[in-house]
């Protein structure tokens, strides 16, 4: 059985070779940044993941966890960023397919 190590993934290639969703509930995916901006009913931006930094799965649950669980987030909120994340960095396929680690070791970001 051949164990394939980890390998830097390039989610700007990822973003063309599928069909455009921009946007999950208050989660909208920022082009120019590659970030997943929350906007705040009427407030504008009020939080940013910046995509580049999830290239791990550890990396990629530490984003969900710095947010799952702030004030104004509501049970919503978190079900359409894991969806918004799903679309756009595809973990299973990308981080951490069959329990294994897939996206760039620390050394390598």
């Amino acid at each position: 059985m051949t164990i394939i190590g980890p390998a830097a993934v390039d989610f700007r290639r990822l973003r063309t070779s599928r069909p455009e969703k921009t946007q999950c509930g208050n989660w909208r995916f920022n082009r120019r940044t590659n970030t997943l901006d929350y906007h705040a009913h009427g407030r504008g931006v009020l939080y940013e993941i910046d995509l580049d930094k999830m290239g791990t799965s550890a990396a990629c649950l530490d984003w969900i966890f710095q947010v799952a669980f702030k004030i104004w987030m509501s049970a919503q909120d978190r079900s359409d960023l894991l969806e918004a994340i799903r679309d756009r960095v595809r973990p299973q396929a990308t981080l951490c397919s069959w329990g294994i680690e897939r996206g760039k070791t620390a050394r390598e970001a």
